[in-house]
This record gives structure tokens, sequence and C-alpha cells, in this order.
């Protein structure tokens, strides 16, 4: 995870304040989850191609869907230091 987060630290400010605003959208959203349901995992199905660039729209490749989701279940612990 500390990777991770260096990663999201090193993206041009706007970028990561864009890459927050989403993940903490989608952290909220799965939240709901039994309401809406959409857990981290169905969200970050979608959201992985848009936010990593998959080769492949049509599927996703699990690692990029499992960092989506990682960044949706840790939101809290990896964009505290960044803003």
């Amino acid at each position: 995870m500390e990777r991770l987060r260096q990663c999201i630290e090193s993206l041009p400010p706007k970028n990561a304040a864009l890459l927050d605003f989403i993940i903490s959208l989608a952290s909220r959203i799965a939240a709901k989850s039994e309401i809406n349901k959409m857990n981290a995992r169905a969200l970050a199905t979608c959201l992985a191609p848009a936010l990593i660039g998959v080769k492949d729209s049509v599927c996703s490749s699990s690692v990029e869907v499992n960092i989506v989701e990682l960044m949706i279940t840790q939101q809290p612990n990896l964009f505290r230091v960044c803003f």
C-alpha cells in the first residue's frame, strides 16, 4: 500500500485531487452497497478501465481491478497524506 501511496503522491496536484474525488465518491457509494448493490469490487470493475490505462477496454485485468478496489476500500489511508 505504501507504493500505491507514493504513486498517488507523485501525480500532479490537480490529477491527485481529481483521483481523490473520484475514489472518495466511489467509497461513499460502496458504503451503501446494501441499498445500491454496488460494492467496492463492482465499482472497481467499472472504474478500472478509465482510471488505469487498460489496453483491452472490454475486460480489465484483475490486477487493475484489485488496485482500484484497494484505493476505494483504503481511501482515507491513501489520500490523507496527499492534501
